[in-house]
């Protein structure tokens, strides 16, 4: 069943969109002639496709097992985190109303990043244009009384999409939430001497480290990008991407001010991803970090990836949340992001 109008005027020109399908998925692409962004509509309105037509590199990672139903997948331990990961395609997901490990945020249970991830989203064309299309995504929870819609917008010619994202308590409570955006970057565009920018002032803290985890570095509190000091004890600049092999590494990035940014540069293509957003409601970005290291579940040394996510808060330690968002009966918050390719 098609999302957007079948008997629309169509072109293969300028700003375009179209509604394709993969694995019974529908999947929703919006194009011009530099850029191609695949929306899949039919779980979770993930982006799976970030494609820089010119150098023919698709920035968004993409995971070892790929795109698959949620429906023609049967878990075959209920996990909480495995929920995620059985059907965790890579790419770039909206994280609501709940980040990171499994928790119960107001006694609702939720595993790995919550719920809307796992849904699929309704679409509605709101602009079809030569000059611009736009594409609008809508959902509604089931385990907790909210509203998500998002506006995808690509225009004419132009390096850069934007998102305009809004979530809305629907009921008569106020309620807590965690808000992100878990964008990730691979291969071909990820690799070995790639470069994180940051601006001036971010400062960056480390998750807490279990017993049995190996990472690159141990941070002592919040301290200046990109140096740190490394888990053999010498200086560490995390701003450079590493080898296959190297350790893994969750970290927290703060301090951008109202607007924050980033920028990955890959200098052998000659190409750069940037990332800007409203840090008055996203103030941290996680930094994740995944290079091949880890060999048990669910990689086992097939991942070379970094996450570079905009979020409302830090996630919760166990059972102390630390979700920085709550919505009053009745209210609705909207984010900003631009995503953009550069080249030289």
């Amino acid at each position: 069943m098609s999302l957007l109008p079948r008997h629309r005027p169509q072109r293969n020109w300028g700003a375009r969109v179209r509604e394709v399908e993969i694995d019974g998925l529908p999947l929703i692409e919006l194009e011009n002639k530099v850029l191609r962004v695949g929306i899949l509509a039919g779980k979770g309105a993930d982006l799976v496709e970030w494609l820089w037509k010119p150098r023919d590199v698709d920035l968004a990672w993409r995971s070892p097992w790929g795109i698959a139903h949620p429906g023609m997948v049967p878990a075959s331990d209920p996990d909480p985190v495995a929920s995620f990961m059985d059907v965790y395609h890579g790419g770039w997901q909206t994280v609501f109303p709940h980040g990171s490990v499994p928790a119960r945020p107001q006694g609702t249970p939720y595993g790995q990043h919550g719920e809307a991830h796992l849904l699929p989203w309704d679409a509605e064309l709101v602009e079809d244009t030569a000059d611009a299309v736009e594409v609008k995504f809508s959902l509604r929870l089931r385990r907790m009384p909210f509203l998500l819609e998002r506006w995808v917008r690509l225009e004419a010619s132009a390096p850069s999409f934007t998102y305009r994202e809004r979530a809305t308590n629907l009921c008569g409570v106020e309620l807590t939430a965690n808000w992100g955006q878990h964008v990730t970057f691979g291969p071909p565009f990820l690799e070995p001497g790639c470069r994180i920018v940051l601006p001036d002032g971010v400062t960056v803290g480390q998750h807490g480290v279990g017993a049995d985890e190996v990472r690159r570095s141990r941070i002592a509190g919040d301290v200046a990008w990109p140096t740190v000091t490394g888990a053999d004890g010498a200086p560490l600049d995390l701003s450079v991407i590493p080898a296959p092999g190297t350790a893994s590494e969750m970290v927290y990035l703060e301090g951008f001010g109202r607007e924050g940014w980033y920028a990955v540069e890959q200098p052998r293509l000659k190409m750069a991803a940037k990332v800007r957003w409203d840090a008055s409601l996203f103030p941290v970005c996680w930094l994740w970090q995944e290079f091949g290291a880890s060999t048990a579940w669910p990689f086992f040394g097939q991942a070379y990836v970094i996450g570079l996510e905009p979020f409302a808060a830090r996630p919760p330690l166990g059972e102390v949340t630390r979700e920085a968002m709550t919505f009053a009966p009745g209210e609705a918050k909207t984010v900003w992001i631009e995503a953009s390719v550069e080249a030289w």
